[in-house]
């Protein structure tokens, strides 16, 4: 058998195991958390009193997010409860920046694209605009094309129209927005208009995000008005040592592994312990295993330290992508040194900004990317457990090239 190379966390490997974002072969844990947002879907089916505004599910990276929100969407998706539909939509940020696109994403997500885009077209004419078939603008003169959704739609009326229009009859739908703290200021307008729900629309709004995504939300660029009333956040943890040998032990045992190669308790005990329980870290350590079982036929011994390898190589290549989304993160070296050096997990506002010289963009993108955590008086941290032992070969690495400048 070939030898799998691994560089990054994305890397394309022969594994069975789906996308991020598909339901993973085996689900562990996150039980009460799911119990939460099912009991309030089943009130809201039972009663018909929407629960309140948005209810925000908030981690740091590689903490199993957006597993879990596929599996819940997963779950719920079809069901009937009470005589209720459930339907389900996922938005990305992006979707939110314009009034009529979304008031057209909510009525596909309720299969009443049809209706939705008759009130679309009306409320836009009455407007003052006009919509051609499939033409998202509005031609305003020969040179400039009028966004109809931000300049004449009206997000709130579009949701009264399509309740009276009937398009929300025994039916329910969950709203979903993930990666939230990509949200920009026209976003969080239109979520506002969701979260307040005047109307009582049968629906459940969750958004999935990092952790400082209530500042976010609060504080948008630019100055304009935030969503304050928000609940608390659901704070999810890494997976507890026996859901994350669950998680581990139940995949291996779809993907076939359990049953046709010797893999032991320790083996599987030991590849949950290097994910430190993130799920993200998990699926890297089960292509590790699935290419050592392979290659060996069996999980023991070298085996094991194979797969360890591989899955500390994608673990690697998952701080990578983060770190590399930070423009310049080489901007960071102050603070890293100065973390490393001192040992100090936690660094107060005031030792960072003079740390990074008052270079608050670079801190800003980081908190930004889950590369740092801010809490909410303004101390910085590492993202991610273990994100320090990378950052110290990074540090290293950068001053090694520099040097030989």
């Amino acid at each position: 058998m070939d030898e799998y190379r691994v560089n990054r966390a994305e890397d394309s490997m022969n594994t069975l195991l789906p996308d991020e974002r598909q339901p993973p072969l085996y689900f562990a844990g996150r039980g009460d958390e799911l119990g939460v947002l099912k009991n309030e879907l089943d009130a809201l089916c039972t009663t018909g009193q929407a629960p309140g505004g948005l209810h925000l599910v908030a981690g740091v990276p590689g903490v199993g997010k957006t597993q879990m929100a596929v599996k819940y969407m997963d779950d719920v998706a079809g069901t009937t409860i009470e005589g209720v539909d459930v339907y389900t939509i996922a938005i990305e940020p992006d979707g939110l920046r314009d009034e009529t696109s979304l008031f057209r994403s909510i009525c596909e997500g309720l299969d009443e694209e049809s209706k939705g885009n008759e009130i679309a077209q009306i409320e836009n004419r009455i407007s003052g605009g006009s919509i051609g078939a499939g033409v998202m603008g509005v031609k305003g003169s020969a040179s400039a094309t009028i966004d109809v959704g931000r300049h004449t739609g009206d997000l709130g009326l579009m949701l009264r129209r399509s309740l009276s229009a009937g398009l929300w009859d025994k039916k329910a739908l969950v709203i979903l927005v993930d990666e939230l703290q990509h949200i920009n200021a026209d976003g969080i307008r239109r979520l506002a208009v969701l979260h307040m729900n005047i109307n009582n629309l049968p629906m459940q709004l969750l958004g999935f995000g990092l952790q400082h995504t209530p500042r976010v939300l609060a504080n948008p660029p630019g100055g304009h008005a935030g969503i304050l009333r928000i609940r608390p956040p659901m704070t999810l943890e890494p997976l507890s040592e026996s859901d994350a040998i669950d998680a581990v032990a139940g995949n291996l045992e779809i993907m076939g592994h359990l049953s046709n190669a010797m893999v032991s308790e320790r083996s599987v005990a030991a590849l949950a312990q290097a994910s430190f329980g993130f799920p993200q870290h998990i699926r890297g350590y089960l292509k590790g295993a699935d290419a050592a079982v392979r290659k060996y036929g069996h999980l023991e011994d070298v085996a094991l330290q194979y797969a360890l390898r591989q899955g500390d190589a994608n673990r690697r290549g998952y701080y990578e992508l983060r770190l590399g989304a930070v423009e310049n993160p080489a901007r960071l070296l102050p603070l890293v040194a100065h973390m490393l050096d001192t040992g100090q997990d936690v660094v107060d506002p005031i030792s960072a900004k003079a740390v990074l010289r008052d270079d608050a963009e670079v801190v800003d993108a980081a908190v930004a990317h889950g590369v740092l955590t801010q809490s909410p008086r303004g101390d910085l941290s590492f993202g991610i457990p273990s994100f320090a032992s990378y950052m110290q070969e990074w540090h290293r690495d950068v001053a090694a090239r520099r040097a030989k400048t």
